[in-house]
């Protein structure tokens, strides 16, 4: 620790000083653990949840009642907020005269007491459901201190908004540890059979509390080579072939057991895939995939999204 600070929930003893507990210590030394993953907290029951006008769609949303956990990010170390809404909220929007304009609903947190170092420091300390538009298709940046709950696009000839407009965005919040992320091998969209791989794409990974991983990633198979290749297992260990040095999976990703599954690809049916739990991958395709030399004109797109196993231990 950088200075001493006093321990949550500590009792001072007989002839002690009296302890002074700053909001900010409950927020980062509970709160910001409790809901790691901030967002809308009973997302399944509807709370918060951005829908068209209950007397009636018109050119307004409600907003349900709800209880959402939302991590401040206007300075560092401001900790997780939770907020409660008792009862429905209604936020009025306008369509563009031309064009498109998209809006992004938000529940948001100020805090004046806690970001007076920040470079726009708040200027009140409440919460609150907020509305803002971009031009366009896009819906503006998302402000500090918030969390996304709905984005929808008005055009000119828009006179109400609809609940079936409406992407419903909300995050959920999760207690424990954030979900892990990382890269795999070092390949990617031009990424050759044989070839150089491209760090600026890599394969991704993704591990939940759980102890369950997501694979992701596009990949281009494409070479000199004129011979089919089917129903024939190959190894993808780092010595040869895609992600050359980097395909062996990391020890935190590597599953339990052979994992078999199928990664779906553009011509030629699937490819199917074994991870080992030495992290050794091994792959075919289903039916012929023939490259054509020089022209290399059969090039072959497949995907590892989807991907998903139990890793050999939970973090």
């Amino acid at each position: 620790m950088t200075a001493p600070e006093i321990p949550q929930f500590l009792q001072p003893g007989l002839d002690d000083l009296d302890a002074t507990y700053l909001p900010r210590l409950f927020r980062t030394g509970v709160l910001t653990p409790l809901y790691e993953r901030p967002g809308v907290l009973d997302r399944d029951a509807g709370h918060l949840r951005v829908t068209q006008r209950g007397a009636g769609a018109n050119l307004s949303v409600d907003v349900a009642a709800g209880r959402a956990a939302i991590r401040g990010t206007k300075v560092a170390g401001q900790g997780t907020y939770l907020c409660v809404s008792t009862a429905v909220e209604n936020r009025t929007v306008t369509a563009p005269a031309s064009g498109a304009r998209t809006y992004r609903i938000v529940a948001r947190v100020r805090d004046k007491a806690d970001t007076t170092a920040a470079s726009s420091p708040d200027t009140a300390s409440d919460w609150s459901i907020e509305s803002s538009f971009a031009a366009g298709s896009n819906p503006p940046p998302e402000p500090d201190s918030a969390i996304t709950l709905a984005t929808f696009t008005l055009t000119s000839s828009t006179t109400s908004v609809t609940t079936a407009m409406i992407n419903d965005v909300r995050p959920r919040a999760g207690s424990g540890t954030a979900a892990l992320t990382g890269t795999w091998g070092q390949t990617g969209i031009n990424s050759t059979f044989y070839g150089a791989d491209d760090p600026t794409r890599p394969l991704t990974w993704m591990k939940t509390p759980d102890g369950f991983v997501t694979l992701g990633g596009w990949m281009r198979r494409k070479g000199s080579s004129t011979t089919p290749i089917r129903n024939e297992f190959y190894t993808w260990d780092g010595t040869r072939g895609w992600g050359k040095g980097a395909a062996v999976l990391p020890p935190e990703i590597r599953p339990v057991g052979g994992v078999r599954d199928t990664v779906t690809i553009t011509s030629n049916g699937d490819m199917h895939v074994v991870l080992f739990p030495s992290g050794v991958m091994s792959w075919r395709f289903q039916y012929d995939t023939t490259l054509v030399a020089g022209t290399q004109a059969n090039q072959t797109w497949f995907a590892f999204d989807g991907i998903t196993y139990r890793a050999s231990d939970r973090f």
